[in-house]
């Protein structure tokens, strides 16, 4: 045990730049060339300057839950800890690895993203940058696809298409009760393929024939 007076100054190396002050009961600082570098307060720290951990070794940890953490496994890559395990992975690379499940409430900019496995999302995903070449690319293997699963039988599946002027100008619908589906263009229904296949083009009911035209059809040379 070392003891003196409160604001007294120790020297904990001969000679050196370094020493302890002891500033009342509850504050301790550590100074080095006149400059203070590490506090404690009312069981509080401050650090001043840079805290440098062994790479490979435990980093830090909380007291009470010595599983959860931050540690540098290697040089160049960061691992976060819960509960014993990694659930967040920066590399070397910079790219970021995240186990668990990634809840973002608010408005999120991302750049140059690639997602692997199964995302669910609740509310809306925006991938765009305007009028530029592409907003959303979906790069997978010769057989990629996009599915829309509506949570209801009597619901729909829907892709719409806007502009500046409006977000819904052109649209494709599926229609889960009576599986059909509708074209529309300049916010009309110009098109419905039946259940059954049947053909309906300016009519949304194409009755029995394979085919229903409702309007003036041309037809410059038939086969």
């Amino acid at each position: 045990n070392i003891t003196g007076v409160v604001g007294q100054k120790i020297d904990i190396r001969d000679g050196s730049a370094y020493y302890i002050r002891c500033n009342s009961t509850n504050s301790v600082e550590l100074f080095y060339n006149g400059g203070s570098k590490f506090s404690t307060k009312d069981y509080g720290a401050t650090l001043n300057g840079e805290l440098r951990l062994t790479t490979g070794g435990n980093g830090y940890t909380f007291i009470g839950d010595p599983d959860t953490g931050m540690h540098n496994p290697s040089d160049g890559n960061l691992n976060f800890k819960v509960n014993g395990a990694n659930r967040l992975t920066i590399n070397s690379s910079g790219n970021v690895s995240i186990a668990k499940d990634l809840d973002v409430d608010g408005h999120t900019n991302l750049d140059n993203v690639n997602i692997a496995g199964v995302t669910t999302s609740t509310g809306n995903i925006y991938a765009d940058n305007y009028f530029a070449n592409s907003g959303l690319t979906l790069n997978n293997n010769a057989n990629v696809s996009v599915n829309l699963t509506s949570t209801s039988t009597s619901g729909s599946s829907r892709i719409f298409f806007g502009d500046p002027d409006s977000a819904l100008v052109g649209r494709l619908t599926y229609s889960h009760n009576g599986d059909y589906m509708q074209f529309f263009t300049a916010y009309g229904e110009r098109l419905r393929i039946a259940g059954n296949g049947k053909v309906g083009i300016g009519t949304d009911n194409p009755g029995s024939n394979q085919l229903q035209v409702d309007g003036n059809v041309l037809i410059n040379e038939a086969k």
